[in-house]
């Protein structure tokens, strides 16, 4: 965290547990995923965002007792957030409309469920995940 205090931007990834969203617009992240044991789907952002998820750091309650197991990010995922934040650093345009879009719902999601922070979710797990953005 202390990077973003001195303006310096930040790639933060396996970020977890989900309701603690990075302070500094100027980071990107990556949260793990958290999948169902039972039948192998994610949780949508808003299910992370919910007890008993939100704020749980243990790993062996949410598989023991949620019956959810905490993933954590492939090295492609982590590759492409590198890769994007390299691009922001070299002067990289506007986000694409689609983007914009999924950025604004992903915002109100976050606020909707009282988590503070202006990190930004990485293009790339917007991108894969987009259909969780609910």
């Amino acid at each position: 965290m202390i990077p973003g205090v001195y303006g310096v931007p930040s790639v933060l990834t396996n970020w977890w547990p989900p309701a603690q969203r990075p302070w500094h617009a100027s980071a990107i992240f990556i949260p793990k995923m958290l999948r169902k044991l039972a039948n192998g789907q994610y949780l949508t952002l808003s299910e992370t965002l919910a007890e008993p998820f939100s704020y749980c750091h243990s790993r062996r309650y949410l598989a023991g007792h949620e019956g959810v197991c905490v993933e954590d990010n492939k090295p492609e995922m982590i590759r492409a957030a590198v890769e994007e934040m390299l691009v922001r650093l070299n002067g990289k345009g506007p986000d694409s409309p689609e983007e914009s879009d999924l950025r604004s719902r992903v915002d109100q999601i976050y606020e909707s469920h009282g988590v503070f922070g202006m990190g930004c979710l990485a293009r790339g797990f917007l991108e894969r995940y987009a259909t969780l953005i609910m």
